[in-house]
């Protein structure tokens, strides 16, 4: 739980809407039973949208439990996504089979497995607004028939889905520098640095945006 020391830019960043989910859950909770952070979120609102009000009625609260509770579901679904993603990495650096991972199709995580192995790929974007100009996808391929020898061709995109044509794909603490939108990573690279599970780019210029595994997305319940 937050405290009521909470910081004024934690209240600036949840009106401007710039928390990461976790962070947003965590505030939201908070904001639920603490009417000092409640004033405090309206005089941001006033200083945003020019207007004043008391601290949250039954209503807005009724309305903030239904927003936890949705970000409970999805933050769920997106630890399971990313579960099982890493897992598929897992898989591939130690060469062993996909396909028979998937079972029978009779549990959630089976599904789930089903599903990404279906895609042939594995999907990571920036965490930043899908606008932003430093937006990137990495989209890694999940070979059928993986062997020790093989490598990953990685394709970057950016904001317009167009390939990256500078910068560093930084995973998993493999630093690989991207020409033209690709880079190259080996079995034997990826065998020995998956424990660490990050991602981040980092531009010509030298910004760093970190990154997260994203399976379906479209799977994930709207706000």
């Amino acid at each position: 739980m937050e405290t009521c020391s909470t910081k004024s830019e934690k209240l600036s960043a949840f009106a401007e809407m710039r928390m990461l989910p976790e962070e947003e859950k965590t505030f939201l909770e908070h904001l639920l039973v603490c009417q000092k952070c409640q004033r405090n979120l309206r005089e941001v609102y006033e200083s945003l949208l020019k207007i004043g009000s008391p601290p949250l009625t039954s209503e807005e609260k009724d309305g903030l439990r239904k927003i936890v509770l949705k970000h409970v579901k999805r933050l769920d679904q997106e630890r399971n996504q990313q579960r099982t993603g890493w897992m598929i990495l897992e898989n591939l650096a130690n060469v062993q089979p996909l396909a028979l991972a998937a079972a029978d199709d009779q549990t959630a995580d089976q599904r789930l497995l089903k599903s990404a192995l279906s895609s042939n790929s594995l999907t990571f974007v920036a965490i930043c607004d899908k606008t932003h100009p430093n937006y990137w996808k990495a989209t890694f391929p999940i070979p059928s028939e993986p062997n020790p020898e093989m490598e990953l061709s990685v394709e970057v995109t950016d904001v317009s889905g167009e390939p990256v044509v500078d910068g560093t794909l930084i995973f998993c603490g493999i630093e690989k520098q991207i020409e033209e939108g690709w880079c190259y990573i080996s079995m034997t690279e990826l065998r020995d640095n998956l424990k660490k599970q990050t991602i981040a780019f980092k531009t010509a210029s030298g910004e760093l945006v970190e990154g997260l595994l994203e399976l379906f997305s479209d799977d994930i319940s709207d706000y």
